[in-house]
């Protein structure tokens, strides 16, 4: 359990297991963003307003595992940061946190209609000990970083892993139920896919 604790809170990178103390790895943690990382985007991308993108960082790192789009974020810098940062920036700024490996995004995928949404998608962290740097060590619930945490290990398991989302329909209602991870490893001979479901117990009854 303190293994489990500590790799949720710290994260996994190598630099990690050669610290000892809680305040020694924070302190690492916090240094390789601000000196390597956001150093890194600043400069590779000619950042001139580095203060938006900063506080666009900590609200991905808040809301890990929340579907998200550019307009969503834009609304919630408007009502709840009352700062504007339009959509297109937003977009941009969310493709350098991508290129530099912070971030991952994870498209929402319709099972039963077996297609892609162009809507909303998810965002997870990398390294969950980035993620929590960000915020100052806070907001580091176990239940909250867990997706995170299953995401990343399907990703260096090799599979691609989406957003599930299955809409089912009464005479008087219409649901979208979602499956937290439709994870696919493509097999190069029968072409076939090996799903790995993580679901709601309604969601189950809907696929069965």
């Amino acid at each position: 359990l303190e293994l489990w604790k500590s790799y949720y809170t710290y994260g996994g990178l190598p630099g990690i297991l050669e610290l000892d103390g809680e305040k020694k790895k924070a302190a690492y943690l916090r240094s390789l963003h601000e000196t390597v990382y956001l150093k890194d985007i600043i400069e590779r991308n000619n950042l001139k307003n580095s203060e938006d993108f900063m506080e666009l960082m900590r609200v991905m790192a808040s809301c890990i595992g929340s579907p998200c789009n550019p307009s969503k974020l834009e609304k919630t810098f408007k009502s709840v940061k009352n700062e504007s940062l339009d959509r297109k920036t937003i977009s941009k700024y969310l493709s350098y946190m991508e290129d530099a490996f912070l971030i991952e995004k994870s498209m929402r995928y319709d099972i039963k209609g077996r297609k892609y949404i162009g809507t909303l998608s998810k965002y997870y962290f990398q390294d969950i000990g980035l993620r929590n740097a960000l915020l100052n060590f806070r907001q580091v619930e176990e239940n909250h970083i867990m997706e995170n945490v299953i995401y990343n290990e399907l990703r260096l398991r090799g599979f691609c892993v989406d957003v599930g989302m299955v809409e089912t329909r009464t005479a008087t209602e219409r649901k979208q139920l979602e499956v937290d991870f439709v994870a696919n490893m493509a097999d190069i001979i029968s072409n076939q896919h090996l799903p790995c479901l993580m679901m709601t117990k309604e969601s189950k009854k809907v696929l069965h």
